[in-house]
């Protein structure tokens, strides 16, 4: 009898790491960029320019998903709201209509020089600050949010996340679609920062 309760033990601690396995092998460090942003990491704030500010909620629900003080999985980003003075913005968002492309969002970095803002790209060059740009007539969509299993406003919040972790120097993460910074074309699934998001964001800051 005791044997065959041995044996019954090493099978569930088999199947349990089993279970556990995958989740620990996710947790890791998702890519970053070579470069980074020039911005003090902990004086952070962003700024809605024109029609940007009919996202107010969701980029706000964004920023305060990456900002972590305490404890486990904290990190040094602080504070991550929103300044009504764009000279004191680390992000700038902007709103375009373009019905005849997929794309949600994208992100420009922009380099301060002597002569003017210049953009450069983050594989070449740190930057300044970022500037995302939110697609009108496809961020908000109801199919693609239900494709991925949100509700429209965790689908767009979880868009414009993905881009500010673009702008704190994290690359995509496409193999592995729960994650943050896994592309919706690659089946994202999540819309909050995940383990390896928040790991590679403490990798660059």
């Amino acid at each position: 009898m005791k044997r065959r309760k041995s044996f019954i033990l090493v099978i569930v601690m088999a199947l349990m790491l089993t279970c556990i396995t995958p989740i620990a092998a996710s947790a890791t460090a998702g890519p970053v960029f070579p470069k980074n942003l020039l911005w003090n990491i902990t004086d952070i704030h962003y700024y809605l320019v024109g029609a940007a500010i009919g996202y107010d909620d969701e980029v706000a629900a964004a920023s305060l998903n990456w900002w972590r003080p305490f404890g486990p999985g904290s990190n040094n980003l602080n504070p991550n709201t929103r300044t009504y003075d764009q000279t004191d913005s680390a992000i700038d968002y902007y709103r375009y209509f373009d019905a005849e492309s997929a794309v949600l969002a994208y992100t420009n970095f922009v380099r301060n020089t002597s002569s003017g803002k210049i953009l450069v790209e983050p594989t070449v060059s740190n930057w300044s600050f970022g500037r995302i740009y939110l697609n009108g007539a496809t961020i908000r969509d109801p199919d693609s949010a239900a494709n991925a299993g949100m509700s429209v406003f965790h689908f767009t919040q979880g868009v414009i996340g993905h881009e500010q972790g673009h702008v704190f120097a994290l690359a995509h993460n496409n193999t592995n679609p729960h994650t943050l910074m896994c592309q919706t074309a690659y089946g994202r699934d999540v819309y909050l920062v995940q383990v390896p998001d928040n790991d590679a964001f403490n990798l660059k800051h």
